[in-house]
């Protein structure tokens, strides 16, 4: 397939003996411009598709990524630490994610961030884990 690409562009020849050299090796770089403009019908096309490849991955991933930015995560963190002291019983995590209006999983990852700087715990009661503020029940 390499042949083949190379006879149909012979400018991919001279690019060719550039990539597959060793270092160390003398090597004589002719740079022909005449060859981009020849096959430019075929080029930017490719470089133009290929540009708009990235950028569609680029967005795509984006919007699948689960990360929130560091402000919202504050404000959630804030909504968690005031419904915590309400119910000073404690939650569920599904009650706090559906009282934020967040997926249970985004809200965990919150609830263990909070627990690692020391603010909330977490206790099990009756085979259902519990989420409490540290200090206002018996930790």
């Amino acid at each position: 397939m390499f042949k083949l690409a190379l006879s149909l562009f012979p400018a991919l020849s001279e690019w060719s003996e550039l990539l597959f050299t060793l270092p160390g090796d003398e090597v004589e770089i002719d740079f022909d411009i005449s060859s981009i403009e020849r096959y430019g019908f075929v080029l930017y096309p490719v470089l133009a598709i290929g540009t708009l490849a990235l950028i569609a991955v680029a967005i795509v991933s984006a919007l699948r990524s689960d990360e929130i930015t560091g402000i919202a995560k504050v404000e959630y963190k804030r909504a968690i630490i005031a419904l915590l002291r309400r119910e000073v019983g404690g939650l569920p995590v599904e009650k706090i994610a559906k009282a934020l209006k967040q997926n249970v999983s985004r809200t965990s990852r919150l609830l263990e961030s909070l627990q690692e700087d020391g603010i909330v715990a977490e206790q099990t009661f009756k085979k259902r884990k519990i989420w409490r503020m540290r200090g206002l029940s018996n930790d």
